[in-house]
C-alpha cells in the first residue's frame, strides 16, 4: 500500500464572543503523510533528503538517492540535477524504490492525525487511512437526522443541529454550538 499526500484538511470554525477558533479535522481523503507524528525517532535513511520527513511514495534515482516522489518531481521542475549530489538528472532517471523501502516506512507507528482533537489511536502508517475512514471518532460524518456534518462520536446521538434556547444568552442556537456560547 502506498499512501498519497494530498496536503489538505477541513477547517470548522465556531464563533465565540472573543473571536473565532478553528479545529482542523483530518479525514481519510486528506491525509498529509509528511505531517504525521511518529511514535519514535525515524531512521534518517527512511527520510527524504528534500522534505526531511519519512518517505511517501518512495522513488530512487540512477545516482542511487531515495526521495518522496512528489518532492523529487517538484525539484526536477526547478533544476535537472539531483538535490543531493547535483549530478544531471531527468524524470526518466527516477524509478519506484524497492517495495522493501515502502514497507519499512509504511510500518512506522504514528499517532492519528486527529490526536490534537482527542483521538488516542496509534497504528502503522499504512493503517491511518482505514482508521480515519471507519473508526476515528474525530472525523466529520453526515448527521443521521439532518445530513449536516457532525463528529462521528456524536453521530449516534440526537441531532445536534436543532435550535435550542441558550440558558446564558437566551438566544436560539444550534445544540452543537451550545458549549461555544458559554
Amino acid at each position: 500500500m502506498h499512501p498519497t499526500n494530498s496536503g489538505t484538511s477541513s477547517e470548522i470554525e465556531h464563533s465565540q464572543a472573543g473571536g473565532s477558533s478553528k479545529s482542523t479535522v483530518m479525514d481519510s481523503k486528506q491525509i498529509d503523510y509528511q505531517s504525521l507524528n511518529y511514535l519514535s525517532a525515524v531512521d534518517h535513511n527512511l527520510c527524504c533528503p528534500i522534505c526531511r520527513s519519512p518517505l511517501v511514495d518512495p522513488v530512487y534515482t540512477t545516482c542511487l538517492h531515495t526521495f518522496c516522489s512528489t518532492c523529487i518531481n517538484k525539484a526536477l521542475e526547478r533544476s535537472q540535477t539531483c538535490p543531493v549530489d547535483r549530478t544531471s538528472l531527468q524524470a526518466e532517471d527516477v524509478s519506484p524504490a524497492p517495495i522493501m523501502i515502502a514497507n519499512l516506512v509504511n510500518e512506522l507507528a504514528v499517532l492519528c492525525p486527529n490526536s490534537e482533537l482527542g483521538c488516542s489511536f496509534t497504528c502503522a502508517r499504512y493503517l491511518v487511512e482505514a482508521h480515519l475512514s471507519h473508526d476515528c471518532e474525530f472525523v466529520y460524518v453526515k448527521c443521521r437526522e439532518c445530513s449536516d456534518k457532525v463528529l462521528r462520536r456524536d453521530a449516534g446521538r440526537e441531532c445536534l443541529h436543532q435550535l435550542e434556547e441558550c440558558t446564558h444568552c437566551f438566544q436560539q442556537i444550534k445544540k452543537i454550538d451550545m458549549e461555544v456560547c458559554y
